[in-house]
């Protein structure tokens, strides 16, 4: 068993490597979306401080290209994307329009075909603010 795991860990990292080499920038995008935005956009504690220098970040690129990366749709869009079209979800009170950048591509995302098969059948609405309020919950269990 031990060998199998150790096997499969090189074969894992190996994969990782060479996506990351034939795709360096959308490895980044992955990581960022991850940890930094993740966490300064759902963490409360971060979100004040972070939010807007992220969502500007963000706002800067998106004003020139309609996807993260510069061939068009990709993994970073489905990474960084999928994180901030579940924010009006999570936060229905949280306004973006600050960022209307971010908000048109979080449209154009909503737009996809795959999108609206996954995401989309369960928070319909989530860039114009209609989506369901997630149920209220405390210590992680509905209430």
């Amino acid at each position: 068993m031990g060998s199998t795991r150790a096997g499969l860990s090189r074969t894992g990292a190996a994969a990782h490597a060479a996506y990351t080499l034939a795709c360096p920038g959308a490895a980044a995008w992955v990581l960022f979306a991850n940890s930094t935005l993740a966490n300064g956009l759902y963490l409360e504690l971060f979100r004040a401080k972070e939010m807007p220098r992220l969502m500007g970040g963000l706002e800067a690129i998106l004003s020139s290209s309609p996807f993260l990366e510069l061939s068009g749709f990709g993994v970073a869009d489905v990474a960084v994307g999928g994180l901030l079209l579940y924010l009006p979800f999570m936060f229905p009170s949280l306004s973006l329009s600050q960022w209307p950048a971010v908000c048109e591509y979080m449209s154009r995302l909503e737009q996809r075909p795959a999108y609206r098969a996954t995401l989309g059948a369960r928070i319909s609405g989530a860039v114009d603010g209609s989506a369901p309020r997630p149920p209220p919950t405390r210590g992680g269990v509905s209430v």
